[in-house]
């Protein structure tokens, strides 16, 4: 069983931050990389760890630590806005390949067209979709640690923190203040994402005892939720309004009464 050991993590993230120096100075990556590395990942997950020893809960320092990761995404595009508003245009020009493949003008408009709008979408949502990135790689690294840890996690009793249903009425309110609907449309993608975990447990739950029977079937099952985001959404909710109805203790409640009939 893994326990985290303050002092080991401590030599470990100098380590870090004295590799990313080095790297600065040898101009393998830029400033705002390392920035990234050290704050956007380094200093989220030591506080992932700390919520962890603390209070022995995974959706907590989850939910703790894709706050501070919100704040400082919202720092990166206040400040480093117009590099990565740069990064985005260039991945989304390619008129260079639209020559070598000697596409039509009309296609070639079409395709323009399409990439503009992602384009476009990218930067709207580029502080939700680094966030979520980040909650990603957290989430999937709680999963992986749950067995090898001193911290036991019932996945499929989780539950989020009550407190951030307020932050999305908070979120939800932001979008309707002209100037600041950008903020609250990134703050409900993450919000969402948030509840997906939820969502995600409710279906552990009552099907993950079947669904592990079989690995291809799991694998399926991850694969048209990645790829079919309607789905994302459909489970996203039922994870929400489980805050509400709690959908595992009425199935509780269910199996209760059924044994009681039998007796």
């Amino acid at each position: 069983m893994l326990i985290f050991d303050v002092k080991a993590i401590q030599r470990y993230s100098l380590v870090f931050i004295a590799i990313q120096v080095l790297l600065i100075i040898t101009n393998q990556i830029g400033y705002i990389e390392a920035m990234n590395a050290v704050f956007g990942v380094l200093i989220v997950f030591v506080m992932y760890l700390r919520i962890l020893r603390r209070h022995y809960s995974y959706p907590l320092a989850i939910v703790s630590s894709g706050l501070l990761e919100l704040i400082f995404g919202f720092f990166r595009k206040l400040v480093f806005g117009d590099y990565y508003k740069t990064l985005i245009t260039q991945a989304t020009e390619l008129q260079e390949v639209a020559d070598v493949l000697q596409i039509s003008e009309q296609q070639w408009e079409s395709i323009r067209s399409t990439l503009e709008r992602t384009g476009s979408l990218m930067w709207e949502y580029h502080i939700a979709f680094w966030v979520v990135a980040m909650l990603s790689a957290l989430y999937t690294a709680s999963l992986l640690m749950r067995r090898k840890t001193v911290f036991g996690w019932e996945h499929a009793l989780t539950r989020i923190p009550h407190f951030v249903i307020y932050l999305l009425i908070a979120a939800l309110l932001i979008t309707l203040i002209p100037g600041l609907s950008s903020i609250g449309k990134n703050l409900i993608v993450v919000l969402g994402f948030v509840y997906l975990i939820q969502g995600l447990a409710i279906i552990d739950f009552f099907w993950g005892q079947f669904m592990r029977r079989s690995k291809w079937l799991t694998a399926v099952f991850i694969l048209v939720l990645v790829i079919n985001i309607f789905l994302l959404g459909l489970v996203a909710l039922m994870g929400l309004f489980d805050t509400w109805f709690n959908f595992r203790k009425q199935k509780h409640l269910e199996d209760i009464n059924e044994n009681h009939s039998e007796e």
